[in-house]
């Protein structure tokens, strides 16, 4: 990991994982409509907010990575993590993530999957300001809901990252902010693609047009 200066606010992108349901790397899958691959696409949208970003990438991506930062005007301080355990499922991503941001002086976080390429960019830019203005402590979540169902990006707060920390596995964040659903603060989005991950190919044959921020 570069040698990075304290940042309070970050964008940590989840994009170590292997694909096993998709049949291929989907970071590197043409999204319809585009001349981008999805997680550069993702990506994209996300620098819109103009957050450094955190990305976890598979240990020996420094190819992707490369392509990644040559192709996209990537926010100042924005680096790159390889999670040794990322194999061993979601949760020690989110874990490393976690501990890499606190030991960078992060007090609010915009948790984000590397596989969600149809999010618009006013709803990443409502999401960091209602963040941005919370508390850094106690617990604090920010989430967006588009026709009653929850999605992201997830906003929290450093006392949620710590919490988050201790994850592992197959073990995403889900059971953790089920158990702190009163710290939630909920956001109506009028954006479906809040909701709309990668998993299979059809999927990503499903997405509407490219989003351009």
């Amino acid at each position: 990991m570069t040698g990075l200066a304290p940042q309070q606010h970050w964008i940590l992108v989840m994009a170590a994982g292997q694909s096993r349901r998709f049949g291929s790397d989907k970071r590197r899958a043409q999204v319809p409509g585009s001349d981008r691959a999805l997680l550069e696409t993702t990506l994209l949208t996300l620098c819109t907010v103009q957050w450094p970003m955190l990305i976890a990438l598979r240990p020996g991506d420094d190819g992707l990575w490369t392509e990644l930062k040559e192709s996209l005007s990537l926010p100042l301080g924005t680096a790159v993590c390889y999670p040794e355990d990322a194999a061993l499922g979601l949760g020690h991503t989110v874990s490393y993530l976690a501990m890499e941001a606190l030991d960078r002086g992060c007090s609010h976080a915009l948790m984000a999957l590397g596989d969600m390429p149809s999010i618009t960019a006013p709803t990443l830019r409502v999401l960091a300001t209602t963040l941005a203005a919370q508390p850094s402590s106690p617990r604090r979540i920010v989430r967006p809901r588009h026709n009653g169902v929850p999605g992201h990006p997830i906003g929290i707060n450093a006392p949620v990252l710590d919490l988050m920390t201790d994850l592992a596995g197959e073990r995403g964040a889900g059971q953790l902010l089920r158990r702190y659903h009163s710290d939630t603060l909920w956001l109506a989005v009028d954006d479906p693609g809040i909701g709309q991950d990668v998993d299979h190919p059809q999927d990503l044959q499903a997405l509407p047009g490219t989003r351009r921020p």
